[in-house]
């Protein structure tokens, strides 16, 4: 069996080498352009679906539902995942524990922080 496959019953530190000393590590990338480019398109992404939907997202609003007699203040976000493709497909919301579509909305009003 060669050695790649073998359990190692030591408890070595794969990233020591057998004499004991530091083995290779992963270089690093200080800058993090690969976190600040996510970051960015993720953003950007917010911005669009705010324009394309006409919601108020990841910002503090004053915001009444069409049938509820409560006006909920808070936090607007997105409850799913992936974002849709048309707008036939809907948008899910969430202002704190209260999911909802987008269509629901009777008024919505960005809070002043």
């Amino acid at each position: 069996m060669s050695d790649q496959l073998q359990f190692d019953f030591e408890g070595r530190d794969r990233n020591q080498d057998r004499a004991g000393g530091a083995g290779p590590e992963l270089p690093r990338d200080p800058s993090a352009s690969g976190y600040a480019a996510f970051g960015t398109e993720q953003a950007a992404a917010v911005r669009a679906m705010e324009e394309r939907f006409g919601v108020i997202l990841n910002k503090n609003v004053r915001l009444k539902l069409i049938g509820w007699d409560e006006v909920f203040e808070g936090r607007l976000i997105l409850d799913q995942l992936l974002y849709p493709a048309t707008r036939k497909e809907g948008l899910r919301l969430r202002i704190g524990k209260v999911p909802f579509d987008y269509t629901d909305i009777e008024y919505c009003f960005r809070k002043e922080e």
